[in-house]
């Protein structure tokens, strides 16, 4: 088994981008898989490239923009037939919650992803798996992060309920703090907080409902 650790082993801290803001647009879910597809493309190809969040805003009819998307497969599955750019070639232009029109150019795609979204559940399957693979995107109930103080957010199933999964954040490694084993991930909120946009949360009881629905897409790198 792998020892406990707080980055991922094949993508440090450093290599992920800092906490980025959506503001008003409900976009978690493409900062969520364009975060994930940072770390298979790092990974695969050893450069860090930041993916942009507003063509699959603006482009993936599968979801709904900034009013957000129904699950995690179907941006993957836009990816997969569209490719994606990088933020540099299509910026993050959403955060006042309009949605302009679509400006994909399929010359700039630097990737495609495998056709599904791969999905993984429980704590102990998600903890190898993001220790083979890398980071993760996945679901939660996001109430409690609002008030996130650098210690762990513990399990509460009356005020943030694991049935009410409507947040999406990046899994990036796991840990303990006083003894408590924890997870931590990235969000999307900005750097702000103790830990400059990225949380601590319970892990192994499926707090806030954060080992529901986790995963990832494998990558063609153009």
């Amino acid at each position: 088994m792998p020892k406990e650790r707080k980055p991922t082993p094949q993508l440090s801290l450093e290599a992920l981008e800092k906490s980025k803001r959506t503001v008003s647009c409900g976009s978690c879910w493409a900062f969520s898989i364009a975060g994930m597809l940072e770390g298979q493309y790092a990974i695969k190809t050893g450069k860090l490239v930041e993916f942009s969040k507003s063509q699959l805003v603006e482009c993936a009819k599968q979801c709904s923009g900034c009013g957000g998307c129904d699950g995690l497969e179907q941006p993957i599955e836009y990816t997969h037939q569209a490719g994606l750019e990088s933020e540099k070639d299509y910026p993050y232009r959403n955060g006042n919650g309009e949605k302009f029109k679509c400006a994909y150019d399929k010359s700039k795609v630097k990737l495609f992803t495998g056709k599904d979204f791969l999905y993984f559940n429980g704590s102990e399957t998600m903890k190898k798996i993001l220790y083979k693979y890398g980071p993760l995107s996945v679901g939660l109930n996001g109430h409690l992060i609002h008030f996130y103080n650098g210690t762990p957010i513990k399990k509460n199933d009356e005020i943030c309920s694991p049935n009410a999964i409507g947040h999406a954040v990046l899994l990036v490694g796991y840990g303990k703090q006083d003894d408590i084993p924890y997870w931590l991930a990235r969000n999307s909120w900005g750097p702000i907080g103790p830990d400059e946009g990225f949380f601590k949360i319970e892990r192994g009881n499926n707090a806030c409902g954060i080992e529901t629905i986790a995963g990832y897409a494998t990558i063609d790198v153009v």
